[in-house]
């Protein structure tokens, strides 16, 4: 209940916004591109041609509208023909508050404890809070996007608890590959039921320890 009125709310001071900058509110294209744009800043993204079937994905993976969601976020909107360019206007100003303020955020952090946050985005660590064996994700989850990408575009990964940095696909024996580094992302986006699934197929949890039914249950 709280998230439809939050949505309902923002939708309302967007199309204030809209009417002062002179846009046409009566138009269905700006008032469809607005909507995305709401619904992006609330974890509600729209998956395209699978929207049909978002229930039967969401059964499968967690939350596939608020993965959607961070993603039109982090690129604005901007390779959505359908939203209008006032629309990818606001999108981008709210990005670089977005980042603006975690930046911020993190950097006070870092300055309070020296070491407790990771700046390197190829880490899982990055845009988080480390205090112990405890992270706090600071960027509401977009920061794996970015550590995907970082991945992809550099070839190479750092571990979260070595601190090593290998490349991907040397081609050596047990290597990741960039298939894998996908595959792994997607692995940590599975639904609880076919996480549970997955660890029994595989005999091994997220932590690499065998699974158990009492694990199981309490996981």
């Amino acid at each position: 209940g709280f998230l439809y009125k939050q949505r309902a709310d923002i939708f309302d001071k967007y199309m204030e916004i809209a009417e002062r900058s002179g846009i046409d509110i009566d138009d269905r294209i700006q008032l469809e591109s607005i909507g995305k744009l709401v619904n992006s800043l609330t974890g509600r993204g729209n998956l395209g041609k699978l929207e049909p079937i978002a229930n039967v994905v969401n059964n499968v993976f967690f939350s596939p509208r608020l993965l959607k969601s961070h993603i039109d976020v982090l690129t604005a909107h901007m390779f959505d023909p359908k939203v209008t360019p006032f629309v990818k206007w606001k999108a981008a100003t709210n990005l670089v508050k977005i980042i603006s303020g975690t930046a911020a955020i993190l950097v006070i952090a870092n300055a309070a404890k020296p070491g407790s946050v990771e700046k390197d985005p190829r880490s899982a660590d990055f845009g988080k809070i480390k205090i112990g064996n405890t992270r706090f994700d600071v960027s509401g989850g977009m920061a794996s996007i970015v550590t995907l990408v970082s991945r992809l575009i550099t070839n190479s990964t750092k571990s979260s608890t070595t601190g090593l940095i290998k490349q991907l696909g040397t081609g050596e024996f047990g290597a990741s590959d960039r298939l894998d580094v996908v595959y792994n992302f997607f692995e940590n986006k599975l639904a609880p039921l076919y996480s549970v699934l997955k660890n029994l197929a595989t005999v091994r949890d997220f932590k690499g320890k065998k699974p158990t039914i009492i694990s199981t249950t309490i996981d």
